[in-house]
């Protein structure tokens, strides 16, 4: 009884700042820590761990300890969504960064709408998603910023008979679409093949192209089976077609083992942002160098962090914040669009081409 008196008056006396100081500040996450996507999932975790250690070194948000509370959706639709309802019924977390890319994205943004949760993806991006979905953000630019670079080459080669080849995936199917729009309005003839995303025999369609006009061949199919089975054949079957394409290229572990099997081929891929400061410490935790999408998982906790400080701790105080919110973060300025999607970045892809059987910067 003594012990229990003694306690309460403690609690009694000792300032409420102090008391919240010792309740971390609860932030979920959800990504593909395992399963097909994890790839991907990984360095956006990573990069968010090293957040969490600098804005917790830093005094952490209004003077408490951050926790992040992680759920792998293990590359599963289904169990996304179960990864959703835990953090929001059970955790109770007020905002959610990820998860990453469209497809996990586009299946719990109408969930966190219902639930008034934020989330805000790192790589998540197709239009739709953000037409009636107002407590999503995402840090990835529209995939017509991403294909420029691309279009422009393709222009400059003053190519006339385009084939695009594409997987039925949310981003390979955004990156067309944008493109095709593009070559509509500079008058440029095409025609597209999709595929399933098991699809791994192109020899067909490979000699259909070879009896063709075609004068390029734009690959858009996912990595993880269909993008080295493609090359593979292509160079078995002696197709002499300039071949161009996306980042599911430097993202295919076949390929990167074995790049000479696209030999010629030219592609964009993302800008790695962040500065030599973050891209040295990323190298030395993990191992390896942060992909594109790293700088803005980084990014996202400083926003919760911003939102956080200057609106509030509830899921709507955090909304109304990011709609508003103006940011210098590593990867650049961020502002959003009044549908939730980032608005400030300009130019964000690049050309790459393999040559002597290694991936080298197209433009020297």
């Amino acid at each position: 009884m003594t012990r229990f008196f003694l306690i309460a008056t403690l609690f009694y006396f000792l300032p409420l700042s102090q008391l919240w100081a010792e309740e971390p500040i609860k932030i979920g996450a959800i990504f593909s820590l395992s399963g097909w996507a994890s790839h991907g999932g990984a360095y956006e975790k990573n990069a968010l761990d090293l957040a969490l250690t600098d804005v917790n070194n830093s005094g952490g948000i209004l003077g408490r300890k951050v926790e992040i509370i992680y759920e792998d959706n293990k590359s599963d639709l289904k169990q996304n969504v179960t990864a959703f309802k835990k953090l929001v019924d059970l955790d109770k977390v007020p905002v959610i960064i990820g998860p990453n890319w469209a497809e996990f994205l586009e299946v719990i943004a109408p969930l966190a709408n219902t639930a008034n949760v934020p989330m805000i993806s790192p790589s998540g991006y197709r239009a739709e998603i953000f037409e009636n979905n107002s407590f999503v953000f995402t840090l990835i630019p529209p995939h017509s910023v991403a294909i420029r670079s691309l279009f422009e080459e393709i222009k400059l080669k003053g190519f006339k008979k385009i084939l695009l080849l594409v997987t039925e995936n949310g981003y390979t199917i955004e990156l067309s679409e944008s493109l095709i729009s593009l070559l509509k309005e500079e008058g440029i003839k095409f025609e597209q093949l999709t595929f399933k995303d098991t699809e791994t025999d192109f020899k067909h369609s490979i000699l259909k192209i070879k009896q063709s006009d075609t004068d390029l061949v734009v690959n858009f199919l996912v990595e993880s089976g269909s993008n080295y089975a493609f090359f593979k054949q292509a160079k078995e079957l002696k197709l002499n077609l300039p071949i161009f394409g996306c980042n599911t290229i430097s993202y295919d572990t076949e390929l990167k083992a074995n790049p000479a099997i696209a030999e010629g081929a030219i592609f964009f891929d993302f800008i790695i942002k962040g500065g030599n400061d973050f891209i040295n410490r990323y190298k030395k935790k993990y191992h390896t160098t942060p992909v594109n999408t790293s700088s803005y998982a980084y990014d996202a906790l400083f926003l919760v962090k911003k939102s956080i400080e200057e609106c509030g701790y509830s899921g709507q105080e955090i909304n109304d914040c990011l709609k508003k919110i103006s940011y210098m973060g590593i990867s650049g300025p961020i502002e959003f669009d009044s549908k939730g999607v980032i608005s400030t970045v300009k130019t964000n892809s690049t050309l790459f081409t393999i040559k002597n059987g290694q991936i080298v910067n197209y433009l020297g």
